[in-house]
Formats: structure tokens, C-alpha cells, sequence
């Protein structure tokens, strides 16, 4: 009599592996670097010579032309609106750039509103530009810093750099604590490392910083440079508009004793 063969072990095996493969393909990180080029959506209005009155629009943004999972993709893309006070969320580069596109219209209208209630101010410019940059690209962390800027009347025009930093390997957006055991060993490096780059001077000219309390506070601005960490503390933050950003950059050397052993390999790729 023949016997039966067990087909139930070979179909779980075989879903075990397709379950593997989707989570690597899918939600698993990526052997990086990963290739990133610029896309945008540009608007312009007005413009037609250089005294003219204009609106000018310049949304260039980051496409990562390797594959990495979708999720990381979509979050890249929200954190990207947020800096057009966009909170929501989209599924795929086409409603991103269509939500852009939007953003477009909306500064539009309201530049037009502008130009007609104020007669007198009808030659005034406006811009608004988000621009990037890749701070660090290799096979565990992709660093994007996005120089954001504008001008919609008033005395001067804004600006402020926002960072975000992805692990590559576990596809997830970085935190301090996710890349240091000790937060308050941290703070104590910085703590010092800002007093003597900023407050070494005899006081006679020395700036004057608005920390809370007057107690020294990290940014909220961050990211992963080749030789170190990169502390950004945007206009307004801490000073006055006229002493501008201020940007501190700590060695890896410096912070060792503080990392998390799987980030330690930063201090020999800093040196």
C-alpha cells in the first residue's frame, strides 16, 4: 500500500520563505548606499523681467532610486509636506507631487489676494524654495538636510534647515536615543562643546542665547556628518534672527563612551 505523502511541511516551508522574502523586499532594510536624485515641481508667476513682480515656487525633493521599502518611501514623503504645513499622508510619488502641485495653487491664491488688497505692495515679490542636500550616504545611514526658505512680506524673509536621518539596514527614521545608550552623557558633551564655541569669549561681546531656563537643551535639528554629529539650532531658536542658525558639530570620537555598540563604527568612519 502506498503511503501518503505529507504536503502540509513542504507548503509550510515554502510559506515560511515567501514570508521571509516579503519582509526583507518590503519592511527590511537595504545593503545601501542608496542612489538619491533630485526631483521638483516649480511654479512661477509673474517674472517677466527682473522688476517685475513674481511668485516663485521651488519644491526640489529627494527620490531614492534604489529599492527600499515602501513604508520608508511614504514617510520620507510626509516629512517632506510637513515644511508646507501638510500633515497628512500619501501612497506613491504621483499623490506627492499632486499634493505639491496643490500647495502651488494655494500659495497662488493667496499671493493674489495679496497683490489686490494692497495696492501699494503690488511689486513685492514672493518665493518659497525647499532645497536638499545628502549629508551622508552610506550602507547604514542616509542623512538628508532640506534648506527651506521664504519670502510672503514683512521685513525679511525666513529660512530653517530640517534634517532626517534614516537607518538604512532596519529601514526606520533615527533618533538620538535610538543611536546612543546615554542621552545625558550626550547633553554633557554638547553642554561643554557649545560653552567653549560659543561662550569662550570675555563677555563684552559675547551673544546672547534664549535656552529655556537658561539651561542648555539640545536641538531639535539633527544629523549624522562624516566626521560627526551635527547639533542645528535654527533662527529664532536660541538667538535673535541677526545671529542667525547656529551649527555645532561634535567629533564621534568625543561621544563613543555614549553610543550604543552598534553605532560605534561611526567613530572609525570619522576619522
Amino acid at each position: 500500500m502506498r503511503s501518503r505523502v505529507n504536503w502540509k511541511v513542504p507548503v509550510l516551508v515554502i510559506v515560511i520563505i515567501g514570508a521571509f522574502y516579503l519582509y526583507n523586499s518590503k519592511l527590511g532594510g537595504v545593503s545601501g548606499p542608496v542612489e538619491v536624485a533630485a526631483d521638483s515641481v516649480i511654479f512661477r508667476r509673474g517674472c517677466a523681467n527682473p522688476d517685475a513682480a513674481c511668485l516663485e515656487l521651488s519644491f526640489v525633493f529627494p527620490s531614492v532610486q534604489s529599492s527600499i521599502p515602501s513604508r520608508l518611501t511614504r514617510s520620507m514623503m510626509s516629512d517632506y509636506l510637513l515644511m508646507v504645513e501638510d500633515s497628512g499622508s500619501v501612497s506613491s510619488m504621483n499623490e506627492f507631487k499632486a499634493r505639491l502641485v496643490d500647495h502651488t495653487a494655494r500659495f497662488d491664491s493667496s499671493y493674489t489676494d495679496f497683490s489686490s488688497n494692497f495696492g501699494d505692495a503690488s511689486y513685492i515679490s514672493w518665493y518659497v524654495s525647499i532645497d536638499y542636500e545628502v549629508i551622508r550616504n552610506d550602507k547604514r545611514i542616509l542623512t538628508l538636510r532640506y534648506d527651506y526658505s521664504d519670502y510672503m512680506g514683512g521685513a525679511h524673509g525666513m529660512y530653517s534647515f530640517h534634517y532626517q536621518n534614516i537607518d538604512l539596514k532596519d529601514a526606520k527614521i533615527l533618533g538620538l536615543s535610538d543611536v546612543f545608550e546615554s542621552i545625558d552623557g550626550l547633553y554633557s558633551v554638547a553642554d561643554s562643546a557649545f560653552s567653549a564655541k560659543y561662550l569662550a569669549g570675555d563677555g563684552a561681546d559675547e551673544p546672547m542665547f534664549g535656552f529655556p531656563n537658561d539651561k542648555f537643551v539640545l536641538p531639535r535639528e539633527f544629523g549624522f556628518g562624516a566626521k560627526g554629529l551635527i547639533l542645528h539650532y535654527n533662527v529664532y531658536e536660541i538667538a535673535c534672527y541677526a545671529q542667525g542658525d547656529i551649527v555645532l558639530e561634535i567629533p564621534y570620537s568625543e561621544l563613543e563612551a555614549y553610543l550604543k555598540s552598534d553605532w560605534k563604527f561611526l567613530v572609525r568612519l570619522g576619522q
